[in-house]
C-alpha cells in the first residue's frame, strides 16, 4: 500500500508500512546511546536537585507544582 509521496504518508509508510530489517550494530550501539542519553535527560529534568530554572519560565517556591 502507497499512500503518496507527502511527507505524512512517506513517514506513515516508513513506520508501519514497511517490512522489519536486520539492524546493523552501528544502529543498535546509536539506538542505545539515545536512549541512554534520554533517560539521563529525563533524569536531570526531573531531580529537584539539577533542575533549577531561572528563568522566566522556572517556578519559584509559590509556584511549585508539586505541592498542591
Amino acid at each position: 500500500m502507497d499512500l503518496g509521496d507527502a511527507p505524512v504518508p512517506r513517514l506513515f509508510n516508513a513506520l508501519v508500512l514497511d517490512s522489519p530489517s536486520k539492524m546493523t550494530t552501528q544502529q543498535i550501539q546509536d539506538i542505545v546511546r539515545r536512549f541512554a542519553e534520554a533517560a539521563q535527560l529525563l533524569t536531570q529534568i526531573l531531580s529537584s536537585k539539577s533542575n533549577l530554572p531561572d528563568d522566566a519560565y522556572g517556578l519559584n517556591e509559590y509556584s511549585d507544582p508539586w505541592v498542591h
